[in-house]
């Protein structure tokens, strides 16, 4: 999923060769990657509020039948677009190849209809820069005040 420039390799304490990454800024390097499908009235301010904390935005939209496209794009995001709904695994696949084609050190993938928090997302990022892992994974399963509304 990641695709790094610069990488080198050395070899850690324990031995065996370990990917090193260039000391770089998060915000600079890192693409958040937004699957939509007809989430207009609410794309805009998921967008928005990534985009006024310095990180860049990449809006797949999903064959969206209502105004998602255009309010992804008032709201400052690169848009690309599906022609029909193909649903959210190919829309992050797509993501992931437009970002490849870029020099981005790190992706974070983010819900479009607000029920992901901005933070939880942001605190991931730091540590894995920090870190010498390719994946961190966030869950909203691990605490018992899950919160997630139905439908």
């Amino acid at each position: 999923m990641t695709r790094h420039t610069n990488v080198r390799l050395s070899a850690g304490e324990d031995g065996p060769l370990r990917k090193s990454r260039p000391p770089v800024s998060s915000k600079d390097t890192c693409l958040f990657v937004v699957p939509v499908w007809n989430e207009g009235g609410k794309i805009g301010t998921v967008i928005t509020e990534i985009i006024d904390s310095g990180y860049s935005v990449l809006v797949v939209d999903d064959g969206s039948t209502d105004n998602t496209y255009f309010e992804a794009i008032d709201s400052g995001a690169r848009v690309v677009r599906h022609g029909l709904n193909l649903g959210q695994g190919a829309a992050l696949q797509t993501g992931f190849d437009v970002a490849q084609s870029g020099d981005r050190a790190a992706l974070v993938t983010f819900d479009s209809d607000g029920q992901h928090r901005l933070a939880d997302a942001i605190s991931m990022v730091d540590p894995w820069q920090k870190s010498q892992v390719d994946v961190i994974f966030g869950s909203r399963f691990l605490s018992s005040n899950q919160g997630i509304p139905r439908g």
